[in-house]
């Protein structure tokens, strides 16, 4: 599990096998530590092998060694890059050429509308979920196909044309080659393609979630559903990411308000609650307190925990 290789004096880190959005949060971690690191990893095709080629990180900064007995590092959280900004570059190699990142007024939206939902348990051939009558996970984090065509509508209107991001068949580089040179802002679920938009400095415009993971629509204590507090918001600390209230919110917008907002996003002006004075962080305890309230996200694990303070806070 994660632990100091002595040989090499390198933190050795069991990667997730798979989920393009953890292996992004997991990377950001490790490389925030400032140390070498061996990533070890359960398969051969795993998406770290692409991240390190098309990031362009080097030997020094990060090996990766296969194996298929690996099992997950026990520090490994979806929320464990609280503390940590995403990696980034200057520059990627797509496909074998050097690219800028972070360029503005390209021709293209991205839409993020679904991964594969239709194959994930739901058997009535709708990828969005809109037949069901529970919303769970998936589907709670997927607009409805009418608010994308709203979308589509006011992109185009804009003279934007118009990117799915989607299908598995299409490969992370494939992806990443659309986002970072044809995207000028990417539209759609809280997600993978969201976290590697934050790694391009793609503008990103991530959606809300209907309802919670197990399809409830209101919380314990029975108050109403509230977007403000749903962990959206840490799973996606990057200050060019913009959350609405709503998807009626989105489809209320004309094309100057998408316009302002898209601007304000490469400023690096989002509305992340976690960048205001709204949020107060207890690095002893790490935990967030949203208006005083530490029910905001719940406790971290303690594996992870104490993975942050050894290797982040320090």
């Amino acid at each position: 599990m994660s632990e100091i290789n002595s040989v090499c004096d390198r933190l050795v880190y069991h990667m997730r096998p798979a989920g393009l959005g953890i292996i992004i949060i997991e990377l950001s971690v490790l490389l925030d530590t400032g140390r070498a690191i061996q990533a070890v990893v359960p398969t051969a095709n795993h998406l770290l092998y692409d991240l390190k080629r098309i990031f362009k990180i080097t030997d020094d900064r990060l090996i990766i060694s296969h194996d298929p007995d690996s099992v997950n590092d026990p520090a490994s959280c979806d929320r464990m890059k609280d503390y940590s900004p995403y990696f980034t570059a200057d520059s990627v190699n797509l496909f074998g050429q050097d690219y800028r990142v972070g360029q503005r007024n390209k021709p293209c939206v991205g839409l993020a509308m679904h991964h594969a939902g239709g194959h994930i348990g739901n058997n009535n051939g709708d990828p969005l979920g809109e037949l069901r009558d529970v919303k769970d996970f998936p589907y709670n984090k997927f607009a409805t196909y009418d608010t994308y065509s709203r979308i589509i509508k006011l992109v185009t209107d804009m003279g934007y044309d118009i990117i799915t991001l989607n299908s598995h068949n299409v490969s992370l580089e494939h992806k990443a080659q659309l986002l970072n040179n044809l995207c000028d802002v990417v539209i759609g679920y809280e997600g993978g393609v969201m976290q590697l938009a934050h790694t391009l400095k793609v503008p990103a415009i991530v959606l809300p979630w209907a309802a919670w993971i197990d399809g409830h629509t209101s919380w314990k204590d029975g108050s109403p559903w509230d977007p403000d507090r749903i962990e959206a918001h840490t799973y996606h600390l990057d200050r060019r990411t913009y959350f609405p209230n709503s998807q009626e919110e989105i489809c209320s917008w004309g094309p100057e308000q998408l316009k302002s907002i898209i601007d304000a996003l490469y400023r690096e002006q989002g509305n992340n609650i976690m960048f205001t004075d709204r949020v107060r962080t207890d690095l002893e305890n790490l935990r967030f307190y949203l208006d005083g309230t530490p029910e905001f996200l719940g406790e971290l694990p303690d594996m992870t925990k104490s993975f942050i303070r050894a290797h982040i806070l320090n």
